[in-house]
């Protein structure tokens, strides 16, 4: 009897196994490549009302190299971007004052805004240097302002020591999409490769376009 069920059970084990190999053949690990960026970007801050700042971003992504479109092969990766900050100085003047003897009193504005965050979309890539990229950026804006008050007397001399108001400071955040497009030639080998990147983004109804020039390294 145990003889029997010995002769039963090996070739059910057996099968068994056969479609366990076949089953984890099947399960087969994506293919893709990894890639990592580092940027030096030159954002332009002209419609926040200062000039082209210095910056930088970081990027990770996986190449799909079983999702090809023709020659063209998709890409999903996200980033970290500090676009730098901005610094821009600007007054109002109105006549009077807290005393007497003052003719007129100036309020100088220092205002400084920066901007970051973190972007996450697709890039298509036409396998030999071209790429365009879209997607959106989880972005934040904050804005400081220190104020100053002068008071001068008819002839422009300063009245009294001038002060300062409290720091007021303001922030907002929210997504913000964006379209770029680039170039990536090898450095050394494909492994290493130099990159020229052109980016648009709409920032709460406000544009920032920057250049990036930056390095990729695959693995």
């Amino acid at each position: 009897m145990k003889s029997l069920r010995l002769t039963l059970w090996v070739p059910l084990f057996l099968s068994l196994s056969g479609h366990a190999a076949a089953y984890q053949d099947d399960l087969q690990p994506p293919d893709v490549t990894i890639y990592a960026e580092l940027h030096g970007v030159r954002s332009d801050f002209s419609d926040f009302g200062a000039d082209k700042q210095d910056g930088w971003r970081g990027r990770v992504g996986l190449e799909l190299n079983d999702s090809n479109l023709g020659r063209w092969k998709w890409r999903i990766e996200g980033g970290l971007n500090q676009f730098g900050e901005s610094d821009q100085e600007y007054s109002s003047t109105t006549s009077g004052g807290s005393s007497p003897g003052v003719f007129a009193t100036t309020r100088t504005t220092n205002e400084s805004t920066r901007i970051n965050g973190f972007e996450f979309g697709a890039r298509l890539y036409d396998g030999e240097m071209f790429y365009l990229r879209t997607g959106a950026m989880i972005y934040s804006q904050k804005i400081n302002r220190d104020i100053t008050i002068t008071e001068r007397d008819f002839t422009g001399n300063i009245v009294n020591t001038p002060y300062k108001l409290t720091p007021d400071s303001d922030s907002k955040s929210g997504f913000a999409p964006y379209a770029g497009v680039g170039i990536e030639f090898p450095f050394i080998d494909e492994s290493a490769k130099i990159l020229l990147e052109y980016n648009y983004y709409i920032i709460d109804t406000t544009k920032l376009d920057n250049l990036a020039l930056g390095f990729q390294f695959r693995f």
